[in-house]
């Protein structure tokens, strides 16, 4: 296992980098996690920093001085983890089965009554949650990712898409010709310098260019 770090330290910086972080996948192994909330969700960030970092300070190189990014997420490959499975459930399958029990870090409407319920809505529900927190409210520019994280924070859990509807809706949205490419800068919610718009701007003619050539290897 190799050492992990927060699945958002770096940020993202392209619209291409927003996954679903494997929930799919995971369902599809008949595995609830029933806490997938931000806190365990982590990334693999070796193939972004080459030399590794601190294990403790994440922040930092591994001999505590300063933290150099080598590459972007939209360059190399990263792997994301789910941990903490101390509330997860595994079943022979996905149809009609409700759980019970404690809690995890996000009370979704559903358990409010202390009623059985669906444990795969449930996981819907706690990633639309950290879409909406962690990436939506971070971001400009990326309502359409808001509209499907309201659609999977629906108060009753037989509106929400499962995770593989989701992931559908999300790969199908972003491949509308109204959706920004996938190597498009995203802008933090918080107010750019000058000097500070013209470098990223600067970076998205760079970044489209090398999205361009790629696509152009990629069709020759």
């Amino acid at each position: 296992m190799p050492v992990l770090r927060p699945f958002n330290e770096p940020n993202f910086t392209s619209f291409g980098e927003v996954v679903d972080f494997g929930l799919n996948y995971m369902h599809d192994q008949n595995v609830a996690h029933r806490d997938c909330a931000a806190d365990n969700i982590l990334m693999d960030g070796s193939n972004l920093y080459i030399n590794g970092w601190h294990p403790m300070n994440p922040w930092q190189a591994r001999d505590g001085g300063d933290l150099f990014l080598n590459h972007k997420r939209s360059e190399v490959e990263i792997k994301y983890y789910f941990i903490d499975f101390g509330l997860s459930t595994e079943f022979s399958e996905q149809r009609g089965l409700l759980v019970t029990g404690q809690l995890g870090q996000i009370d979704a409407p559903e358990q409010s009554s202390g009623l059985p319920y669906d444990p795969f809505k449930l996981d819907v529900y706690y990633l639309g949650h950290v879409y909406q927190t962690k990436i939506v409210d971070e971001f400009k520019g990326l309502e359409a990712l808001g509209d499907l994280s309201r659609l999977m924070t629906k108060p009753d859990p037989k509106d929400r898409p499962s995770a593989r509807e989701a992931l559908m809706i999300w790969n199908s949205l972003r491949s509308l010709p109204s959706m920004p490419p996938r190597w498009t800068r995203l802008r933090t919610t918080q107010e750019e310098g000058s000097m500070e718009r013209i470098m990223n701007n600067a970076m998205d003619v760079v970044g489209m260019v090398r999205g361009s050539l790629l696509s152009y290897a990629t069709a020759t």
